[in-house]
């Protein structure tokens, strides 16, 4: 099933059950190497936007974007000492987020909206005030040289397709072919992390396992579904910490208050993006 909003894809994977798997299995406390590893997530897509504008090719950004993640990965695991500086690592990752952040709203408030691309693209935008193309059929007298004028709703999808296929979206798959590419993905994706687990270490824990039929599959640019993953990776944050801080009570324990800090870190950001859209759109108004 493809789900066709980037916000409510970003919003499904940003859920740590693959994370939680990976702690399971691994039996061992979150470190800095997880908290690194969240930003890196984030980082693989937009890696992986930018190789499909620049290749127009959605198998090799995918697969370049694996790759940087498993170079950055094994670099930071062998030059970063992270053993003991969970909290400063923290500290700088949560820094970075908050300028992802604010840089991300202040790029949308030039387009007079804290929305993604795709949900602007067939409206007015503010700042620049792009038309939608939208033509009315009314008094308009056909004649045999007269081009046909195309409606509204025909006008808002082509826009839309157009700003997919220039914002992130790649021609070169087709339905089927991305099927089959997810298909496959996940144990190739799967047994590369299991061949690489020595090296990855604990960056394991937050590999894009189903970050890559994600990437595969996205029907809207993928430039919004790493804005937005970025917004709410400050959950997965919220989860690491938590992991990592109550550790020392036991695993159900620290599972349980992890899982109610991501709950409460994705409630704080999806607030905080309503109320931001919400004034905006009235400004805008």
């Amino acid at each position: 099933m493809l789900i066709n909003s980037a916000r409510l894809q970003a919003l499904l994977y940003s859920f740590p059950i693959p994370i939680s798997i990976a702690l399971v299995s691994m039996g061992g406390n979150t470190g800095a190497v997880q908290v690194i590893g969240v930003a890196l997530l984030v980082l693989f897509f937009y890696i992986v936007h930018i190789i499909v504008r620049l290749t127009r090719s959605r198998l090799l950004a995918v697969a370049v974007g694996v790759g940087a993640y498993c170079l950055l990965a094994i670099a930071g695991r062998v030059m970063l000492p992270t053993g003991e500086f969970f909290s400063l690592v923290l500290s700088i990752v949560l820094a970075l987020w908050a300028v992802h952040f604010s840089l991300s709203l202040i790029l949308a408030g030039r387009l007079g909206r804290f929305l993604p691309s795709q949900e602007v693209a067939g409206g007015a935008l503010e700042g620049g005030r792009l038309e939608s193309a939208s033509l009315t059929v009314t008094d308009v007298q056909p004649t045999s040289d007269a081009v046909p004028v195309e409606s509204s709703t025909g006008a808002r999808r082509r826009a839309s397709t157009a700003a997919s296929q220039g914002g992130g979206g790649a021609p070169d798959l087709t339905r089927k072919q991305i099927g089959a590419a997810q298909f496959v993905s996940v144990p190739v994706a799967t047994t590369l992390a299991a061949l690489l687990g020595n090296a990855l270490s604990g960056f394991v824990v937050t590999f894009p396992f189903s970050g890559v039929p994600v990437a595969l599959s996205m029907s809207q640019p993928l430039i919004d579904f790493a804005r937005e993953f970025g917004y709410r990776s400050i959950a997965l944050l919220f989860f690491v910490a938590a992991f990592h801080y109550s550790f020392s009570l036991g695993l159900v324990a620290a599972f349980s208050i992890a899982w109610a800090s991501f709950g409460v870190g994705a409630l704080a950001v999806s607030g905080a993006l309503r109320l931001l859209t919400s004034s905006s759109t009235a400004i805008s108004g």
